[in-house]
């Protein structure tokens, strides 16, 4: 009897599809610089890497972010022990419009990119960069 017990429970784990998010080994790494302007983004004060910036992933087909991590000191961010599958991952970013232009609060969007993990895949995405004022 415990070596059936065993061997369906053996039997029904290798059959569970796990979906996108945590619980595999591969990992999504990336950095984040952020570029000061002034209120009318006509003038670029500096660019730096963003220290504490807010991260977003969303795992599959979600709705909403799945987790959030912040960028450390050199703006360097990791969102680890994830499955195989797709993956959206977006910072915010403030956005050149005309009412920023003529001195209105800027409005903020999102900016993405589109990832596919494999097994074991430790994968480093293109650099995001943020506008802020």
């Amino acid at each position: 009897m415990k070596k059936l017990v065993a061997m369906l429970l053996i039997l029904s784990l290798m059959g569970c599809d796990k979906s996108e998010g945590e619980g595999g080994n591969s990992s999504i790494s990336g950095n984040v610089t952020i570029q000061q302007w002034n209120n009318t983004f006509t003038v670029m004060s500096y660019e730096a890497e963003a220290a504490d910036y807010d991260v977003f992933i969303v795992y599959g087909d979600e709705i909403g972010y799945s987790d959030k991590t912040e960028t450390d000191y050199n703006g360097d961010f990791k969102f680890s022990f994830l499955r195989e599958g797709d993956y959206t991952v977006y910072v915010y970013s403030k956005v050149v419009s005309a009412s920023a232009i003529n001195g209105q609060a800027p409005d903020e969007e999102a900016v993405t990119q589109l990832v596919s993990l494999g097994k074991n895949d430790d994968l480093e995405i293109e650099d995001f960069t943020v506008l802020n004022n």
